[in-house]
């Protein structure tokens, strides 16, 4: 299975749709949030089909690995990767200093920007105590840097040898966290010790779209071959996927399922509407990634939830991350023109 850039643009634009649904709807409370009528043992349907949303991250992280591999066999280089960095980190400054100065507009001063080495420490990636979602830019900027040397490992060595060693490194951050990370009282070794977490449990997505875009791995699986070529039987395995995440619903399985996700519809024909759709969605995933939680959680969380309908409330929440999406885009494009010359 090959995937083309606007494969992985589409399934950018699924993992953002998806993200936004996990973080309104997957959640125990809901008695606040928004009505529902249809539960399977006290629990809300959509509660249960949210499980399956927490693929987004893996997806986004297995596109990125699946890019970058393709990148680095057309011969990057060390200049190309910081390049690809910085901008990201430019469109990340923009939300980050737009977010501090409608937190410091709405009162929220003491938080947006707080002080001015709060403000640095969270500039350089430092620190995370604005937005949850911003850890992303962390750890995509140490996998990016990287690139090269999971590029030559994978190269090298056979997917047998990597992904163990990989697999090992991901359930290992889960032990981490709930072993070592609660006992440490020092800041410094505390934030370090997060960004190893997060970056262990993210390459193993990431290293995953590499080796899938080296070797054809997903010809050998015969029995999801005939799934994937199956539009119904997709479907159903699809649904198959979601009552087994609605029941293992811890996160350590999400890059498993997202990879069944991946085979099944990572080259599906959506048709022309649809994967113009997704495109769109794909083409402003980033911005959406890092800036929704800014509507949902902090700044406007009564509109977001206000008619307390499910679909509605998925809406609101699109657009108004779509809207910040395209100021975003407007200052990124004014500023590219002179920090890189465009």
């Amino acid at each position: 299975m090959k995937l083309s850039k606007s494969n992985t643009k589409c399934l950018q634009g699924i993992a953002i749709l998806f993200m936004l649904g996990l973080h309104l709807f997957n959640r125990s409370d809901i008695s606040s949030y928004y009505d529902v009528n249809i539960c399977i043992g006290g629990v809300p349907l959509l509660t249960h089909i949210s499980y399956i949303f927490d693929t987004c991250v893996p997806i986004y992280l297995f596109c990125s690995g699946y890019g970058l591999y393709v990148s680095e066999a057309t011969g990057s280089c060390m200049k190309k990767r910081i390049q690809r960095v910085l901008k990201l980190l430019v469109r990340f400054w923009i939300i980050m200093i737009l977010t501090c100065c409608v937190g410091f507009a709405l009162g929220m001063k003491e938080r947006f920007p707080g002080s001015a080495l709060n403000l640095i420490l969270n500039a350089l990636l430092i620190k995370n105590s604005y937005v949850g979602a911003f850890w992303f830019v962390q750890t995509y900027t140490i996998l990016a840097l990287l690139s090269g040397v999971f590029f030559k490992l994978i190269k090298k060595y056979s997917y047998w040898i990597i992904l163990p060693i990989s697999l090992v490194l991901y359930v290992g951050a889960f032990g981490i966290e709930y072993i070592v990370l609660e006992q440490i009282q020092i800041e410094e070794v505390k934030l370090l010790i997060n960004a190893l977490i997060l970056f262990m449990r993210s390459q193993f997505s990431f290293v995953i779209g590499m080796i899938l875009a080296k070797e054809n791995v997903v010809n050998r699986w015969k029995l999801l071959l005939k799934i994937r070529n199956n539009l119904v039987l997709s479907w159903v395995f699809l649904a198959v996927v979601i009552v087994i995440r609605a029941n293992l619903r811890h996160m350590i399985f999400a890059p498993f399922s997202a990879i069944v996700l991946i085979i099944l519809f990572g080259t599906y024909n959506w048709g022309n509407v649809g994967e113009k759709i997704l495109l769109f969605f794909g083409k402003h995933s980033t911005n959406m990634w890092l800036t929704h939680m800014q509507f949902y959680m902090i700044f406007t969380p009564t509109l977001v939830f206000a008619s307390r309908n499910v679909f509605i409330i998925m809406f609101t929440l699109v657009i108004l991350s779509l809207i910040a999406s395209y100021v975003i885009d407007w200052i990124y494009n004014s500023v590219s023109v002179i920090v890189f010359k465009k």
